[in-house]
């Protein structure tokens, strides 16, 4: 697997260097995805129908993140071969620009999901209740793509500088937050709690009050506010983190503080096609989702969970393309394109070996995990039979999202565009749209079609990686 020497390994390796950036990374993303999990279980006990209402709005915020994507793909190559430079002064310049251009960024990103949210919501369904639902909730979580963006891109600032570890903290700690304060600001606690919750007297539900205070609780609102406060929070301790940990590089000069339009037409440029291809996956998402409304709220209700539980798995996978990313930047800055095609298999095979240590408990227990979040059977099985699709196809998926990570580290990344436009564009979505409004099969056809088009899509990754078609920048980029 890896190259020892002695009894060492060589940390200099591709692979291993991958693996010190992906690993807390990795366990980063997955503190970070914790919360809409913990959502998810806490949301699905307010009623039937508000998980679909949850993952309708999660599945327009996805949407309008992925403008996340344009800027955050390219500050990887331009923050990695800045500080690949030992240039401390234009590193520093960089990282600040890339924050506030995200920063900005959230801000118009929010208000059109807003407007979105709260007039094109009967693209989805014609439930009055679920609708009702769906906009109370996004109603508030809408204030969160203001603080997701810029922290994204200090985390790929602090991983870039070799504090990945860091990120992995802050998102714990974020974690707890989101831990306590979702079942108190949803159920209350005290007299006046107004729904009781299994864990409820652990809090003072329906019960006495905590030190002479009760609190109502606000449902679904709650969960949107306990939400919105973790990720406020994240910005924040990632703003300190920052600071602290880069004193040298003065990224929060004054002297930073100008407009460079050049820089930001390169954020926009080497990171158009991949935030066009994340609008891509995600408008895949808001389809398959208003396909499955198709078949009733109770498959809905269990649609949405695999979807909370999937997303675990794929925040996996991003830790892991990003760390290729990341060193895939710094090799190609180093000329080191042959180790990065020598290694790139192991890389692919250890990694698969990380994925078996999540994926396979939740595939042999998808039943009893569905469990936990519903009640209605149907719901539950639904849940149980997506969850297993899906695991399959994050196993097929791993090696295309690392191969990806030489393009992205590379700032290639029109050639992804062609592909996942053709892919999705021209295959996937036409596909499911025969099947499940023509043909009106099961709801099992959808991951059936998405697995066959992941399986194609690692075919083509895999042959464009061998051509070599990612070596060579589009356009030279001067630090």
């Amino acid at each position: 697997m890896f190259k020892f020497k002695g009894n060492f390994i060589d940390k200099q390796a591709f692979h291993w260097q991958v693996l010190f950036i992906a690993i807390p990374t990795m366990f980063s993303f997955l503190s970070d995805y914790t919360y809409q999990v913990i959502d998810a279980y806490w949301v699905a006990s307010l009623g039937k129908g508000i998980p679909t209402a949850v993952i309708i709005s999660g599945a327009i915020f996805a949407f309008f993140l992925a403008f996340n994507e344009i800027v955050g793909v390219s500050t990887i190559p331009i923050f990695a071969k800045a500080f690949g430079s030992n240039d401390k002064e234009r590193t520093g310049y960089v990282i600040f620009q890339g924050v506030f251009f995200k920063l900005m960024l959230g801000i118009v990103s929010s208000i059109l999901f807003l407007l979105f949210t709260n007039n094109f919501l009967f693209l989805y369904t014609d439930n009055a209740e679920i609708l009702a639902n769906t906009k109370a909730y996004s109603n508030i979580i809408f204030i969160s793509l203001m603080f997701i963006m810029p922290y994204a891109t200090i985390f790929t600032a602090l991983r870039t500088l070799g504090h990945a570890d860091k990120t992995f903290y802050i998102s714990a700690l974020c974690t707890i937050m989101n831990l306590v304060l979702d079942p108190v600001l949803i159920f209350g606690f005290g007299h006046k709690a107004h729904i009781d919750f299994p864990l409820g007297k652990l809090l003072g539900n329906n019960s006495a009050d905590i030190l002479g205070f009760s609190y109502r609780g606000m449902g679904l609102t709650g969960a949107a506010l306990a939400t919105v406060i973790t990720q406020g929070t994240c910005f924040l301790l990632s703003l300190i983190f920052l600071y602290k940990l880069t004193p040298d590089l003065k990224i929060f000069s004054i002297s930073n503080i100008k407009k460079d339009n050049k820089l930001f037409k390169d954020f926009i440029l080497i990171g158009l096609p991949m935030g066009m291809i994340a609008m891509l996956w995600h408008f895949e998402q808001n389809f398959v989702t208003l396909l499955i409304t198709d078949y009733g709220v109770e498959i809905s209700d269990g649609y949405s969970i695999s979807m909370r539980i999937r997303g675990a798995l794929m925040m996996s996978l991003f830790g892991l393309g990003i760390g290729s990313a990341i060193v895939c930047g710094k090799f190609c800055a180093q000329g080191k394109i042959d180790e990065i095609k020598a290694k790139m298999p192991k890389l692919s095979f250890l990694t698969s070996a990380m994925l078996a240590i999540i994926a396979i408990p939740i595939y042999i227990y998808s039943n009893e995990l569905s469990n936990l979040f519903l009640t209605s059977e149907i719901s539950i099985k639904t849940s149980s039979i997506l969850l297993r699709f899906f695991i399959i196809s994050e196993f097929i998926y791993l090696p295309s999202m690392l191969i990806q990570g030489a393009f992205e580290g590379n700032g290639k990344n029109l050639p992804l565009l062609i592909i996942n436009g053709i892919e999705i564009g021209l295959i996937e979505l036409p596909i499911l749209y025969y099947t499940v409004r023509v043909l009106n099969l099961g709801y099992t056809a959808i991951p059936i079609v998405i697995m066959g088009v992941t399986t194609l899509h690692l075919i083509v990754m895999t042959t464009v990686f061998k051509k070599g078609l990612w070596i060579q920048n589009v356009r030279r980029i001067k630090l």
